[in-house]
């Protein structure tokens, strides 16, 4: 579609580099001067000084073996860097942080072989190394309010569930109702735009964030880079989400959340149906998620469900609503105790007026997703998946399904 080829020996290397780097430091992350939880003794020193380093490289190939567009297989991979600062710490500012992400995106796209229109892979974009956050954020009212101010991603905060979070599909992350909208995406993987953010503690239980973002992050003429083009037919992204936590804030026993949230572009958007340019592109979700059992011995591991549906203007947008679910539980084989099993389903609702656009016969394109997450050391992660994709929009022409199969692996520092 819309991009390069990938190298495979280049990302390799990257790979190969990271493991050796970890297994001839990770001794050094502890010593008698400096104690903390991260891999490395620098990283435990700048975490003490008011400085939080992390890295992440995950790599992934998924082949297509039956179905969609064609069967064939690629390899994709992510580098993030991160950095953020205490500034109490460092300046004596109480209740400031600042925070800096940088990222690299190589690799191939699984949905070039199987068609489907929500994706297979949430790390599979244009090819490009990139600033991916930059914001300040300023803690006020015993932190009961928030405010933070700069390149923000959306869904660090805004349609998030720990218990989806395991998938490697997309639509698991942010519902594909509210990832579909805009002239380039809402403020997301790959692209974010300037945001200013409101976060409110009402209560023990409920919390208000509510932000407002330019309309196009990233820009429409060149996919690659970092793009800061504030312009006023643009527009900006409004979105809120109230947010109800009854029980145990920490994933585990206990645990739950309720959510339910909307967004509105104040720009203008053409018609599906005849081209015509209006106002009102929006849209309205409700997220829940419950910890329905767990282990008498270790209360983190045990069973949780999950659900979202969400709505948007069929006017503006190819579907007009989703849903998804699913369940994982952590903890199932005895001895792997941080192991997490999922199984997921997310299924999408098009319009009539993008079918008949499109020349499609079936009305949804549903995704299934079995994963399991293999946690080998405390820095290293496997993750096998399998999706099965019924009725893949970009393959309708050709297959009414497609069946692919992936590992991925990540390292973390």
């Amino acid at each position: 579609m819309y991009y390069r080829k990938f190298h495979l020996t280049k990302n390799i290397q990257i790979l190969l580099a990271f493991i050796c780097i970890i297994l001839n430091q990770s001794n050094l992350a502890q010593s008698e001067e400096v104690q903390g939880d991260k891999i490395f003794k620098f990283q435990n020193k700048l975490l003490t000084n008011g400085i939080d380093f992390s890295a992440n490289y995950v790599g992934e190939y998924f082949s297509n073996l039956s179905g969609g567009l064609q069967n064939n297989g690629t390899y994709l991979d992510n580098i993030i860097f991160s950095f953020e600062f205490d500034m109490n710490k460092l300046a004596g500012i109480e209740g400031m942080s600042i925070y800096l992400s940088g990222i690299g995106i190589n690799g191939g796209i699984p949905l070039e072989n199987t068609g489907a229109l929500q994706g297979i892979s949430n790390i599979a974009a244009v090819n490009q190394f990139k600033l991916f956050e930059g914001w300040i954020e300023q803690n006020l009212f015993d932190d009961n309010i928030a405010i933070l101010l700069g390149l923000y991603n959306l869904n660090s905060e805004f349609d998030v569930r720990e218990s989806s979070g395991i998938f490697l599909n997309p639509s698991f992350g942010i519902g594909f109702d509210f990832a579909q909208s805009g002239q380039n995406g809402p403020s997301i993987f790959p692209y974010t735009s300037l945001a200013l953010r409101l976060k409110v503690g009402l209560s023990e239980t409920f919390e208000l964030i509510a932000a407002m973002f330019d309309g196009v992050p990233g820009s429409l003429a060149n996919e690659k880079g970092l793009h800061l083009d504030l312009k006023k037919d643009e527009g900006a992204l409004l979105s809120t989400e109230l947010i109800f936590s009854p029980g145990q804030k920490e994933f585990g026993k206990d645990y739950s959340k309720f959510s339910i949230g909307g967004w509105y572009y104040t720009s203008d958007f053409e018609k599906t149906s005849d081209g015509t340019i209006q106002n009102g592109n929006y849209g309205v979700y409700v997220s829940a998620e419950q910890f329905v059992y767990s282990e008498k011995s270790l209360p983190e591991q045990g069973l949780a469900i999950f659900g979202r549906f969400g709505i948007a203007n069929s006017n503006f947008n190819p579907s007009n609503y989703s849903f998804l679910g699913g369940l994982n539980y952590t903890g199932l084989i005895p001895g792997r105790d941080e192991d997490v099993l999922g199984f997921a389903f997310t299924s999408i609702h098009l319009t009539d007026e993008f079918r008949a656009s499109e020349n499609l016969e079936s009305n949804y394109e549903t995704i299934l997703e079995l994963t399991y997450s293999f946690q080998a050391l405390n820095w290293l992660r496997f993750q096998p998946d399998l999706q099965c994709v019924f009725n893949p929009v970009i393959a309708s022409s050709q297959s009414d399904y497609a069946f692919t199969a992936g590992m991925r692996v990540e390292i973390a520092l």
